[in-house]
């Protein structure tokens, strides 16, 4: 597939199409393929950096930057569901793709506490919501659409495949001890 052959509109047509039975709410799909729209039609996304990405999303929390940290939770998405082998513990100098997975969800998270801690009412609020608790969802869905778009070639090698698993297990677990959390325990009140 060549990208540069393609109108913006065809590219999120063949997108959302290819992601229509990958991700069920319409919302949330959306978004990916605005993510996905922005990403390689925009050429935005903020490859090279000289600070850590817990500093950068802590930085962006600490001056209540909502809109910034949605957007550095969607590069991450971007970057783990597209390109997971450069995010892979095996490079040299990486982390593992679960540490990217980690501070995708931690942004979107911190995104949701400033937006219901402000009472920030763009609406978005709900949808952050949806993209931290489908993140991992959302790379799979990715990964199986960068795959029809190889014709059907797969070509994530089994290594890789194993270190998604155990970064989704990582991720059932906080699920797990957030639900044994009382009630009110986040509240802000």
């Amino acid at each position: 597939m060549i990208v540069n052959k393609c109108s913006r509109d065809e590219l999120k047509g063949l997108f959302s199409s290819g992601l229509s039975d990958l991700i069920r709410d319409d919302e949330v799909k959306v978004h990916v393929v605005g993510v996905l729209d922005g990403f390689i039609c925009e050429r935005n996304l903020p490859i090279k950096q000289t600070v850590a990405d817990s500093v950068i999303v802590n930085d962006l929390f600490e001056k209540g930057n909502y809109e910034a940290l949605v957007f550095f939770g969607d590069a991450q998405l971007f970057m783990c569901g597209m390109f997971p082998e450069y995010l892979s513990k095996h490079r040299r100098h990486s982390l593992g793709i679960g540490f990217y997975v980690r501070k995708g969800i931690d942004s979107y998270n911190y995104a949701l506490y400033l937006a219901i801690s402000k009472k920030v009412k763009n609406g978005k609020a709900a949808l952050v919501s949806k993209l931290s608790d489908s993140f991992m969802d959302n790379v799979n869905a990715l990964l199986q659409l960068r795959n029809r778009l190889k014709d059907g070639e797969v070509f994530i090698d089994h290594v890789l495949c194993d270190e998604l698993k155990d970064a989704d297990v990582g991720r059932q677990e906080d699920q797990q001890k957030f639900a044994q959390q009382p009630d009110g325990f986040y509240d802000n009140e």
